[in-house]
Formats: C-alpha cells, sequence, structure tokens
C-alpha cells in the first residue's frame, strides 16, 4: 500500500512540475529571455560586420552575408519562443516587421551584387522605423 501511494505521490509531483512547465511565461519574463536572445546575436552581428558597415557598397559585399545570416538565425529563435499568454498575435506582427528588415537587408545585398546599391535609396530605414516603434511599445530593450 505505501508502494502504491509513493508511486501516486510521485506521479502527481510529475504532473503538477509538468503543468507548470507549460503555462506561458509572463510578459516580463519573455521580455527578459527574448532581449537576452537578441543581445547575443548583437554581440555576432557586431563582430561579423567592419565599423561603417552599411555605409559603402565593399562592407556589404564582405561583410553582409554574414550578417544576414546571423539576423535569420534570431529570427527563427525569436519565433521558437513561447509567446505570454493573448500576446502571439501581437509579436507575430513584430517578427513579421523583423522578417521584412531582414528581406529588404537581403535585397540590398542583391542590389549591391549587381552593381545597382545606392545608400541614399534605403528601404530598410522605413521598415525599421516601423519595427523599433513596435518592439519599444511592447517593453523590449535589446530586440530586435
Amino acid at each position: 500500500m505505501r508502494l502504491v501511494a509513493s508511486l501516486i505521490a510521485l506521479a502527481l509531483a510529475a504532473l503538477a512540475t509538468t503543468a507548470l512547465a507549460a503555462e506561458p511565461p509572463t510578459r516580463a519574463q519573455f521580455i527578459k529571455r527574448a532581449d537576452a536572445l537578441c543581445r547575443a546575436y548583437d554581440d555576432k552581428e557586431v563582430k561579423a560586420a567592419a565599423p561603417g558597415f552599411m555605409t559603402n557598397a565593399t562592407s556589404i559585399r564582405k561583410q553582409g552575408p554574414k550578417v544576414l545570416l546571423l539576423l535569420r538565425a534570431k529570427l527563427a529563435d525569436l519565433r521558437k519562443l513561447t509567446p505570454p499568454a493573448g500576446d502571439a498575435a501581437r509579436l507575430s506582427g513584430i517578427w513579421k516587421l523583423l522578417e521584412q528588415t531582414v528581406n529588404a537587408f537581403a535585397r540590398e545585398i542583391q542590389a549591391e551584387r549587381a552593381g545597382d546599391w545606392d545608400p541614399r535609396r534605403r528601404e530598410i530605414g522605413a521598415i525599421r522605423k516601423k519595427l523599433e516603434a513596435a518592439t519599444d511599445r511592447y517593453g523590449f530593450i535589446w530586440c530586435p
């Protein structure tokens, strides 16, 4: 009888632990996790890019593909995070803006390779402003 009671107690404890682990994070917890992830990627992006990056065609040609890979990996990792309850749609919108920013950056790399890059014609700037406004409103510090 004691063995059965012990097994039931262990099973209930395991269920309780699983239920707690399955709860979505609070917004503060989510922001903390996402910002830590973004900060780690930002450090990698800074190391991959030279000073003056995105101000001349040579820097885009040399460092652009490395930075683009990091941006895509960051976006994929952010999308893997479990959002707080009720925030999935809002975060999906933020991640879509980040994806648009990444895609605009990819187009700038392609334009440079085609000899058509012009620093005055930067689509990425307008998208980035929308992204920064959305992330600021949500409460992020390091993201995107």
